[in-house]
Parts: structure tokens; C-alpha cells; sequence
């Protein structure tokens, strides 16, 4: 078992969500789509969003399902991504993947169950085309091959703590 500390200070042991995610991530056959909603039969395409300046606007990208081959984002998603407000997450240059969220959004998904689908990655393209995409997307509808539930005990512990609070969003 790994245990490790982020940067958030906070020490807890791996989940076995988490573990799982990881290994189907290393396969290099898979890629995943984080949700709150676990009872997702068939993930359809949906106009993607994405908020500037405090606005959701949409992201000028045809409607597809959005996917990571990253399990970590999936999972910080899965959990994070109704709560509008001081969360950030992308890859560095080095092409690892970084989360942040305030201490706000993190003490609220304590507790909280949300769900990663595990879908083939054949089935998607890099959202850019290139193949070391945060985001692939597929403009097709898609069956799961897994669901997985997910807790903050699966969240990976380099997330940055950034300041903010919570808020409502703004259409």
C-alpha cells in the first residue's frame, strides 16, 4: 500500500478505487470520465463548458464525451465538478497532470461518493490531436466498461490548496 502527502499537508493511505483506476491507467487501454451521477447507462454527447471570468460559456469544440487518460483528473473531477469555484486542474509541461481546489471544495467532498467510468480508449480522440491530450473526446454515444466508485479517500494527495470559497454558479 502507498501512503503518501500532497501538497494539501494531508496524509491518508490510497484507496482501492484509486489503486484500480491506476492499473487500468497504466494499461494504456482506457481512458476515463469522472461524474457525481453513478447510473449513467450509455454517456452521450454534450456540449462542453468551460468558465471564464467567473461565466460558463461553451468551449467551442463540436458536443462529444469528455474523457482523461489520466485517472487522477477523473477522479478529482468526479468529485469536484459541481462545486462551481476556486478548482483548477490541467497537465504541466511536463505532461503530469496538477489539481487544485480551495480548502472550501475539499473539506466539502469529505464524505462524498461520485463515480469514474472506465470506457476504451479506441473509442476517442485527443481533443487537439495530440496524443499526450489532457482530453479526449468521442462524438458518439458510449457504453462504460466499468463504473467506479470514487471518495475523497481515492482523491490523490497533490492537490495544491488554493485560496476561495465556494459560490453559486453564474449562468
Amino acid at each position: 500500500m502507498r501512503e503518501s502527502s500532497g501538497e494539501s499537508g494531508e496524509h491518508h493511505e490510497m484507496g482501492e478505487s484509486a489503486r484500480l483506476l491506476h492499473e487500468l491507467e497504466r494499461s494504456g487501454e482506457y481512458v476515463f470520465h469522472g461524474s457525481p451521477d453513478g447510473g449513467i447507462a450509455e454517456l452521450e454527447p454534450r456540449q462542453g463548458t468551460m468558465t471564464v471570468d467567473d461565466v460558463e460559456q461553451e468551449d467551442g469544440l463540436p458536443p462529444g464525451i469528455a474523457t482523461t487518460p489520466h485517472a487522477d483528473l477523473a477522479i478529482f473531477r468526479a468529485l469536484t465538478c459541481n462545486l462551481y469555484g476556486h478548482t483548477g486542474f490541467g497537465l504541466r509541461d511536463d505532461g503530469t497532470p496538477f489539481m487544485e481546489a480551495s480548502k472550501s471544495v475539499l473539506d466539502t467532498v469529505k464524505g462524498q461518493t461520485a463515480h469514474v467510468y472506465v470506457l476504451p480508449k479506441s473509442q476517442f480522440a485527443p481533443a487537439t490531436g495530440d496524443e499526450k491530450e489532457m482530453e479526449w473526446r468521442s462524438e458518439a454515444p458510449q457504453k462504460p466498461i466499468q463504473v467506479v466508485a470514487v471518495t475523497d479517500r481515492d482523491l490523490p494527495t497533490n492537490i495544491k490548496v488554493i485560496p476561495g470559497e465556494i459560490k453559486e454558479r453564474t449562468p
